[in-house]
């Protein structure tokens, strides 16, 4: 498979056109207060945003597209940090904090199961067996940060990811909050409305 290269045009810089695909993107600012509700104890971040990427199959054609995302390393210490339904991992000095999450390999075969569009169903269809050896390749998780690669798409197949940043100035071992952001599913990304 060759690589190709997507430039997003000036007159839209939320869609693109690569040989045979259409890609979209979305990037927002996370509120400060976007874990409120999720728990009891003070969660308030200092700040983060979120990207969202959509790829669907419209022609013939042959790409890999990678996404990534992640810090140099040699100014934090990295940690992974993963959870129920999370890949995230974590950069921190003596007082900062920041978390990269997206959703893990379980709840992407959960959303391959519904008929949403995010995801193509065939991967929900697919034995254990061979999910697992396809997400082996969608999400890598190192001290370079997340790589997500997008799998080869049938016709009109669309297949959704997303990446949350949050970081804090703060006692990184006293404070969750920058966990709880990036601990989040696609539909708590629909909440800020529709995006192109």
């Amino acid at each position: 498979m060759s690589s190709a290269s997507v430039v997003l045009s000036d007159e839209d810089q939320n869609t693109a056109r690569s040989v045979g695909f259409n890609i979209k993107r979305n990037r927002q600012a996370l509120p400060v207060d976007w874990n409120r509700g999720k728990t009891q104890a003070p969660s308030l971040i200092d700040g983060g945003c979120f990207w969202q990427w959509s790829f669907t199959r419209t022609g013939p054609g042959e790409a890999e597209f990678i996404i990534c995302c992640g810090l140099d390393a040699s100014t934090a210490t990295y940690d992974p940090a993963t959870g129920e339904d999370l890949a995230a991992v974590v950069y921190y000095t003596k007082d900062q904090v920041l978390h990269i999450g997206t959703e893990d390999d379980k709840y992407l075969r959960y959303r391959a199961k519904d008929t949403s569009g995010s995801l193509p169903t065939r991967f929900g269809e697919l034995p254990i067996d061979s999910w697992e050896g396809l997400l082996d390749d969608m999400i890598h998780l190192s001290e370079h940060g997340i790589r997500l690669t997008v799998p080869e798409l049938q016709m009109d197949e669309t297949m959704y990811f997303h990446v949350i940043a949050a970081y804090k100035q703060t006692n990184p071992q006293a404070d969750i909050s920058t966990w709880l952001a990036v601990d989040r599913r696609k539909s708590d990304l629909d909440s800020f409305g529709p995006w192109p």
